[in-house]
């Protein structure tokens, strides 16, 4: 695990040495001094409201003062700076590391933040949520994602902090500043930090926050399980005035009265058990699974009582505005309501403003390539639609080893609650590499700024291909001709604020481009989507006795399923009863008893009188 120093005055920084040896583990190595002496000798007022803060709180903790029955509901924004590459990391991997934080931090039941069995394991009451609405009120996810011109978030320091407009600083959001990289200051070229954190009663309230590495950013995408996830845990430890566990060694302490004093700083496993200090009374064994020491994150879990009455003393002496109700509802994590977009159809996105061979859209629209923008979507003039560029997503050169990756492609938020009618038009051309592999494409809609999705489309390559193109080499579209337009209703989602989001699953198949994506009162193409449902597939197929069904529905149906062979021979029927809009599934088996005799079979799905049929092939 890799935590941060504390610095007693405004920064605590967490370097890791990476040991040149591979069969070596990492060494955590602590910038306390550093910080400390730069901190105190510009700002000595700093070290005198440290100070002042400390005995107020001893106070309060002699007095039993209680902090507990309130959960303080903390908006939080990534500042994600990036060049378009793997630092540019996905919300599903931010999305993580919000799940983290609020296991350890509400030591939630069944997770590794809740399973400490120690007596003073607390529930912090402290809960993290992605802020829904920016400093405008405007419709907004969390994660406000900055290309970085001048390469701050490289070799970073809190320069990447003035980046970033002092409309989300001033104290309404708790901000993460996530970069490929942090400047160490110790001139060895071994040592990694990962992190950094201010404390709250240290600095202005403009350059709070934490400023942390991209692959540490919780456990999946560029970080990993072995990374723990638990930086940020840390890190926020500190802004809400959490010292270090083994803070000025056995006769300093962390100012909390619950943590057994510890000499130094701890590495690697939590076990087995050690006592560094003999000096505190009872004589208790270092606290090694604390979030706030450099154990191992996968084994740390606890805040102790006293660190959690710290903390939430802290919040409701400096974090107040970023707390308090109104904030709340501002930032949209609370009684959320989507705001009314101005953007009113007809739009068209036909990417002629873009730069070929860049990341960049216009007109609010943007792009998330999960793995890098080396294998995702981007701009090219060398196939069209219409006009001169389109988008394409080069699936032929894309590494066999990121199979199953997703590529997204967002709009910005439209006003559809005037139009009588509304329809998402798009073109597409592509081409499989083989007909057992294919790559999808799927479009979902959302009326509350992105919070929920729903999917209104899914094919495959096999589908999206003009006249069913396999190809083994590169694709290409040479003609008008290899294109394909769709048209998908909008009608059950004239709201005042959609978005749509397009996007790309990746399963070793051929380039897939897009242009002109319209969205208007308009029917712009002659293939529309079934009224009912899409994404229809069955697998797999051959199947010796039982196949999988998937199936999207676009609104709310009575659904029913019956399996016949060849001859019209009933073999049974499944009532699935009234489904709701969106993605559902059902085996074969569930339609019939025994075993089914080798031979082909038709599953048909039938709802309001409108029948799907899917052949089905049992083969032993």
């Amino acid at each position: 695990m890799m935590m941060n120093k504390f610095f007693s005055t405004i920064l605590i920084l967490l370097t890791a040495t990476v040991a040149v040896n591979a069969q070596q583990r990492n060494v955590h190595q602590c910038l306390t001094d550093f910080y400390t002496e730069q901190a105190i000798a510009a700002h000595p007022e700093y070290k005198i409201e440290m100070d002042r803060m400390n005995e107020q709180l001893k106070a309060m903790a002699s007095a039993h003062y209680k902090t507990n029955g309130t959960v303080y509901i903390v908006p939080i924004v990534f500042h994600v700076f990036h060049k378009n590459g793997k630092e540019n990391i996905s919300r599903e991997q931010i999305l993580d590391q919000i799940r983290i934080l609020n296991e350890d931090y509400r030591k939630t039941a069944g997770t590794p933040g809740g399973s400490s069995t120690n007596p003073i394991a607390a529930d912090c009451e402290i809960e993290f949520r992605l802020a829904n609405r920016d400093p405008s009120g405007n419709c907004f996810d969390g994660i406000n994602r900055i290309y970085d011109t001048n390469g701050l978030g490289n070799n970073a320091d809190d320069a990447v902090k003035g980046l970033v407009s002092s409309l989300w600083r001033g104290g309404k959001y708790f901000n993460v500043y996530v970069v490929s990289n942090i400047k160490d200051t110790d001139s060895d070229p071994n040592t990694t930090t990962l992190g950094y954190a201010q404390f709250p009663n240290t600095g202005s309230t403009l350059t709070r926050g934490v400023v942390m590495r991209s692959d540490y950013v919780g456990t999946i995408g560029t970080s990993s399980k072995t990374k723990g996830g638990r930086v940020l845990t840390h890190e926020v430890g500190h802004c809400f005035g959490l010292y270090h566990t083994f803070q000025s060694g056995c006769f300093g302490g962390d100012q909390v009265a619950d943590t057994p004093p510890v000499a130094d700083q701890n590495f690697g496993a939590c076990t087995p058990s050690k006592n560094s200090c003999t000096n505190d009374s009872p004589d208790l064994p270092d606290m090694l699974e604390n979030y706030m020491d450099y154990t191992d994150g996968d084994c740390q879990n606890i805040f102790t009582t006293g660190q959690k009455t710290r903390m939430r003393s802290m919040i409701s002496t400096y974090y107040t505005t970023l707390v308090s109700a109104s904030n709340l509802a501002a930032t949209g994590v609370e009684n959320y309501t989507a705001p009314a977009s101005t953007n009113v159809p007809p739009v068209t996105q036909d990417f002629e403003t873009a730069t070929a061979n860049n990341f960049t859209l216009s007109g609010g629209w943007s792009i998330e390539n999960l793995t890098g923008n080396a294998y995702g979507w981007r701009v090219t003039d060398s196939a069209k639609f219409n006009g001169n560029k389109s988008i394409y997503l080069p699936s032929y050169t894309h590494p066999t080893s990121l199979t199953r990756y997703t590529y997204n492609i967002y709009s910005p938020s439209y006003n559809l609650s005037m139009m009588t009618s509304a329809y998402f038009n798009f073109a597409v051309s592509c081409a499989q590499r083989i007909t057992t592999l294919s790559d999808s494409l799927r479009v979902f809609v959302s009326t509350d700024c992105g919070k929920s999705w729903t999917t209104i489309f899914k094919e495959g390559a096999n589908v999206l291909s003009n006249n069913g193109v396999v190809s083994s080499s590169v694709f290409v579209p040479a003609s008008k001709s290899q294109w394909k337009t769709f048209t998908l209703d909008l009608a059950s989602y004239r709201t005042s604020n959609v978005r749509i989001r397009i996007e790309f699953f990746y399963y070793r198949g051929n380039n897939l481009y897009l242009d002109d994506l319209n969205i208007s009162s308009q029917m712009l193409s002659s293939v529309q989507q079934s009224e009912w449902v899409n994404g229809v597939s069955l697998y797999p197929n051959p199947a010796t006795q039982s196949a999988k069904v998937d199936f999207t529905l676009l609104n709310k149906q009575s659904v029913k399923a019956e399996l016949v062979n060849m001859m019209g021979q009933h073999f049974g029927t499944l009532n699935l009863g009234e489904l709701a809009q969106g993605e559902h599934s059902f085996n074969t088996d569930q339609l019939h008893q025994g075993t089914l005799p080798e031979g082909v079979y038709l599953v048909k799905i039938t709802a309001g009188g409108r029948q799907h049929v899917l052949k089905l092939i049992i083969s032993r």
